[in-house]
């Protein structure tokens, strides 16, 4: 079987350039990215304890809140990277792709669940004002 194959048609893939700076867009895109996410969970804490109708007397509960949300968004970054080993590892191991190429498709994979996964929770977040109206009596509920 090994002299059907053309010579030089099967090449290793290339791996990562490490010996190479980091590009200052590659920085500011994540860094960037980074920042809208933080500023997308303060945003939704703020508009869910609005949407209640709560008066702030102490920002600590909220701190903590805050710390804790970042530290999941920690887990959720480097658990990130095992999920795209595992899911990545068959296409890389029998050559149907190169490594940067199947990382790179993970990754706006995982883009588009994040921005189905953010429409349910717009969905979650009209719910909850819809209960604190009601509870105000600003909505009553259909007669049953």
């Amino acid at each position: 079987m090994s002299d059907i194959a053309l010579p030089g048609s099967i090449e290793p893939a290339r791996g990562p350039r490490l010996d190479h700076e980091v590009s200052p867009l590659t920085l500011i895109l994540f860094f960037g990215g980074l920042a809208a996410g933080i500023l997308l969970v303060a945003y939704s804490i703020y508009t869910d304890i609005n949407a209640t109708g709560t008066k702030i007397s102490n920002y600590l509960p909220l701190l903590l809140l805050f710390v804790a949300l970042l530290i999941a968004l920690g887990f959720e970054f480097v658990n990130g990277f095992h999920d795209t080993a595992n899911a990545m590892a068959a296409s890389i191991a029998t050559l149907a792709s190169i490594g940067f190429q199947a990382v790179n498709f993970t990754t706006l994979l995982a883009k588009v669940t994040i921005l189905f996964l953010a429409s349910d929770r717009l969905i979650a977040g009209r719910t909850v004002a819809v209960a604190a109206a009601t509870e105000r009596g600003l909505l009553r509920p259909p007669a049953s």
